[in-house]
């Protein structure tokens, strides 16, 4: 093969054009995990660590805010906001 080869393809670089970035759309009813990290929405401080355990029933999303409510056992109905950002479908 014959050609030109970009530098930063040699040297393991990537440039910004072939990242791609895929993030899943939260939806109502979606079960969902909070990331390890996370704050509710528009808050600053971080979690309780046994809230990043469960996996948890989102019961409203309006724009990057989710409304969590109860989680998968049926045990806490928390109705608490959180970004978007800060959830993982599962």
């Amino acid at each position: 093969m014959t050609g030109w080869i970009a530098v930063e393809d040699i040297d393991g670089t990537v440039s910004e054009s072939d990242t791609t970035t895929v993030t899943s759309k939260i939806s109502k009813g979606d079960r969902v995990q909070i990331k390890k990290g996370a704050t509710w929405y528009g808050g600053t401080k971080t979690l309780a660590s046994w809230l990043y355990e469960k996996i948890w029933i989102v019961d409203e999303v309006v724009g990057n805010r989710a409304v969590l409510g109860k989680d998968t056992n049926n045990v806490f109905d928390i109705q608490s906001p959180i970004d978007t950002k800060c959830l993982v479908k599962k």
